[in-house]
């Protein structure tokens, strides 16, 4: 009886190892495919439009971290830099019953950044966010907004955060 334990013990660890592998690779052909429909759609737009169509909702919400990272560093840098972002999330007629499931996503996650958020613009179906000037908003709100996205774009822990002054 502890041969047949033993023997169906490492089957049963051969099937778990081999139905992690299965599980590796099909996250790897569902980013691949991910990143195949996101720059499908995205081919010809103008860089402040993100279409988010045919995206899961993880994705799409990685698409936008990315997008708004991207553009607050270059406003901090003081590099050219949209004053914008177009999101297209669709409204929501092919997901399941119905519903929206990326727009209230990329919603939730965008009142996050401090941005003036307008829905329905400049269409239906779409999340527009506007950058505030840095001036915009006081220094400690400021600072709390840099530290909740750095860690997105920096590899490493934590922000120091230097004010320079004349």
């Amino acid at each position: 009886m502890v041969g047949t334990l033993r023997g169906q013990h490492e089957l049963a660890k051969k099937k778990s190892e081999e139905g992690k592998k299965l599980d590796s690779q099909a996250k790897k052909h569902a980013r691949k495919a991910a990143d195949a429909t996101f720059a499908q759609n995205n081919t010809g737009r103008p860089a402040n439009e993100v279409d988010l169509h045919g995206l899961y909702v993880d994705e799409a919400l990685e698409r936008v971290e990315k997008a708004i990272s991207n553009a607050r560093w270059s406003q901090l840098l003081r590099c050219p830099v949209a004053k914008d972002i177009t999101f297209i999330v669709g409204k929501g007629l092919h997901s399941q019953d119905g519903v929206a499931k990326i727009r209230p996503a990329v919603l939730k996650l965008v009142n996050r950044y401090y941005l003036r958020v307008t829905e329905d613009t400049p269409n239906a179906g779409c999340i527009h966010v506007e950058f505030l000037n840095l001036s915009e908003f006081n220094l400690h709100r400021w600072a709390r907004m840099l530290v909740s996205w750095a860690p997105t774009m920096v590899a490493g822990v934590g922000v120091l955060l230097m004010i320079l002054r004349k």
